[in-house]
């Protein structure tokens, strides 16, 4: 299990297998989550009516990896992820092929020219109210870029040795007004393109589960939210 830790908060990547309290601590956070996205929260129907037992195939799936924020148990201290508050998640998926990271066939999204590349997507990025913070949101960050850096290395071969020869290409979409849009544009994530609720949802996989009536001509139409990219120089 990797971790990394700052002063008050440990970024936690959650295990391949857990016990029935974890995956309830599991369940809480990504409905919370899931809710806190934006305001029409019944587009996002089916993935409330999983039970406890079907949120354990998300990790298990071997396309997702997920990392928790813990802070200490305000009784023992402990910020392991048995004992510590969960005060916020992110997922983080791949690596991908260039057909699967470039969804809207965006210029901006082919492959680069003569690096070698590793590509993903983050996604249900979620921090809780009170604990939003620079020094949060850095221990999350550091936590996604220190593990996406690594497997590169591993996926390409690479030796500690080599500096600037590969990259780790890292997407994600927010709806604007949300703390998920107001962090990606504080970190200099560079805009890829400008994106309809429809549009976000096809990229998430749930557009075809929407149920019928909810969408409205301008969710096909307006733009909602913000496809961003932070490319990473492993070294």
């Amino acid at each position: 299990m990797k971790t990394f830790l700052t002063t008050q908060y440990t970024a936690v990547q959650v295990p391949r297998r857990m016990d029935a309290a974890m995956v309830r601590k599991f369940a809480l956070i990504n409905v919370e989550a899931i809710c806190a996205i934006q305001e029409r929260i019944l587009l996002y129907a089916p993935q409330f009516l999983k039970s406890t037992k079907d949120w354990p195939s998300e990790v298990t799936n071997g396309k997702s990896t997920f990392w928790i924020l813990v802070a200490p148990n305000v009784i023992s201290g402990s910020n392991s992820l048995e004992e510590g508050q969960w005060v916020g998640i992110c997922a983080m998926h791949g690596p991908l092929s260039a057909k699967q990271y470039n969804f809207f066939g965006d210029a901006g999204l082919a492959p680069m020219d003569g690096r070698l590349e590793t590509r993903w997507i983050a996604g249900r990025l979620y921090i809780k109210p009170h604990h939003r913070s620079t020094e949060a949101t850095k221990c999350l960050n550091r936590a996604l870029e220190a593990f996406v850096n690594a497997r590169t290395q591993e996926l390409l071969g690479l030796s500690n040795t080599v500096h600037g020869s590969a990259v780790a290409r890292v997407q994600a979409t927010a709806y604007y007004g949300t703390a998920a849009h107001q962090n990606h544009q504080a970190n200099g994530l560079q805009v890829v393109r400008e994106v309809t609720r429809a549009e976000d949802l096809a990229y998430d996989g749930l557009l075809e589960e929407t149920p019928e009536g909810l969408l409205h001509d301008a969710d096909f139409r307006d733009p909602s939210g913000t496809l961003f990219e932070i490319v990473h120089h492993v070294s």
